[in-house]
């Protein structure tokens, strides 16, 4: 009816609680206290560390000022702020260049000029004696993972290769295009099957040190199979209880699907995975490039009828890198990503070392907010959500499927939820509200590990609390969340206040 799209659309835009998580990569240009600060009351949800780029020293800065922004604090309604370790995965690369060491500049570069030959060598001592002719690679067994008539793109596909032989240990390619290489940049064999492990000695370095910090989900670069998600989970489980104790939460696992092999293997690793990474980067080198958009759409189709945590990532506000304002384009990248139903969107390079990276999370809010308003006017995600298969004995499923339904019929304006655990809370996500609900939780970690979830607000309460819907209907009307009239629907699990689990659902005025 008229009366409850306007109402979607008024609660919306009244209470300010998104629907849509963001992701922000924090480097140089947000990791000073100040503008983490405006960065998180802009929209940020996830404070994303890239281990590829970022040193132990940069890190401990950005974790020290996390802690000191109170908007991060899992007990501010409509705040809070998580941690993802992003990992560099067993990626490989090119060596260092002679030119480098000549000229003592980093930054030195060769040509590579259109035809010519090119050789890929895993000599060792090539490794940091390469030229325009003989380059050296990581991957110790390149010649066994391609083929005559193989490409392989150097630097995100900005030097491409046709092999033409593999002799001697060596593969001998001609370029495709002129271009420009530096050192140590990333080599990419597309349709090539490759034998790495799922963790390089970095990772578990990383990681190591990462999860010492507590950190709340680990995204996975460059996945490829199920059993590669199950190693990384029982590592990080194993940092974890030596450091914490076996009752500590481990992370959550998020593969990012960048390569064919993790496309062939992609059922499997859905199944095995906490929640998932488009990352578009890798992914648009590794298959064709007109080819993502169209991997993208599945990908988030399938995390939605499979009731996990789907993320967008990459160039989604490129521009805004070194401009005020983001292209048409990008507008409408991130209009279908959210139509398509992702649960959260991703910065990367805009947010860690653009010029505007503050500008940036808040434009990418201002999207999400007129896009949601647009899908609840519309009742979009109603036929999504109702078309999720249930168990006939999961009553968690029901009840949550049954709140959400009572939220729409009664044009709430939020659905409160007690749920001591997160599963209740998790529940209700899956089957996509299109107003916020706000959760009530027992601890920080499950506060932050919800903090990937669509439409999910967590607030810490004392978990001897006698009534934490009580609680939470008093902390929304305080806060403005709700209003005099609106219709809220309450659900939770009675076994927070020491009861048996029973599960109950009403809605109040």
């Amino acid at each position: 009816s008229t009366g409850r799209r306007s109402c979607q659309m008024s609660a919306v835009r009244r209470l300010r609680l998104p629907l849509t998580k963001i992701v922000a990569t924090i480097g140089p240009a947000s990791e000073e206290l100040p503008t983490l600060l405006r960065v998180i009351d802009a929209g940020m949800r996830l404070m994303r560390l890239n281990f590829s780029h970022a040193t132990e020293d940069e890190v401990e800065l950005r974790l020290k000022n996390l802690k000191l922004c109170p908007t991060a604090a899992p007990n501010q309604l409509g705040g809070g702020c998580a941690v993802l370790l992003d990992t560099q995965g067993p990626e490989i690369r090119t060596g260092g260049l002679r030119v480098v060491r000549e000229q003592n500049n980093r930054r030195a570069k060769v040509t590579i000029e259109k035809g010519a030959d090119v050789v890929l060598s895993t000599d060792p001592a090539l490794a940091d004696d390469g030229d325009a002719a003989r380059i050296f690679v990581t991957y110790g067994k390149i010649t066994e993972s391609v083929g005559v008539g193989s490409k392989v793109l150097l630097d995100d596909g900005a030097i491409i290769l046709d092999v033409k032989a593999i002799s001697g240990g060596e593969v001998h390619c001609v370029a495709d295009n002129t271009g420009e290489l530096g050192a140590r940049k990333g080599v990419n064999l597309p349709g090539s099957v490759v034998d790495l492990p799922a963790m390089a000695p970095k990772d578990r370095k990383d990681l190591a040190y990462g999860l010492g910090h507590d950190m709340d989900y680990v995204a996975a670069s460059f996945v490829r199979t199920a059993e590669g998600v199950r190693e990384i989970r029982d590592y990080a489980a194993e940092v974890v209880r030596e450091k914490f104790g076996p009752e500590h939460p481990i992370p959550l696992i998020i593969s990012k699907i960048e390569s064919q092999e993790a496309l062939d293997n992609w059922d499997e690793i859905l199944d095995e995975s906490d929640a998932i990474m488009v990352a578009r980067g890798d992914l648009g080198v590794e298959v064709p490039l007109q080819t993502v958009a169209i991997w993208q759409k599945k990908i988030v189709a399938d995390c939605n009828a499979a009731g996990k945590p789907v993320i967008v990532a990459t160039q989604m506000l490129e521009s805004m890198q070194k401009n005020p304002r983001a292209t048409r384009a990008e507008v409408a990248d991130v209009t279908n990503a959210l139509i398509d139903g992702t649960d959260c969107l991703m910065l990367s390079g805009e947010s860690a070392n653009g010029q505007y990276p503050v500008e940036a999370v808040d434009f990418m809010r201002s999207i999400c907010d007129e896009t949601e308003r647009f899908v609840a006017e519309e009742g979009m995600g109603a036929e999504a959500a109702a078309a999720l298969s249930l168990e006939p004995d999961d009553r968690l499923d029901a009840t949550a499927r049954g709140a959400v339904l009572a939220s729409r019929a009664a044009s709430a304006a939020a659905i409160l939820c007690a749920s001591p655990d997160g599963e209740l809370a998790r529940a209700l996500s899956r089957f996509r509200p299109d107003v916020p609900v706000v959760v009530a939780c027992a601890d920080a970690k499950t506060a932050r590990q919800l903090q990937i979830y669509r439409a999910l607000h967590p607030v810490v309460l004392d978990a001897a609390a006698a009534n934490p819907l009580a609680s939470l209907l008093a902390t929304c009307a305080e806060a403005g969340v709700t209003l005099p009239g609106d219709d809220v629907v309450l659900v939770s699990e009675e076994a927070w206040s020491g009861h048996s689990a029973a599960l109950t659902t009403r809605i109040v005025e």
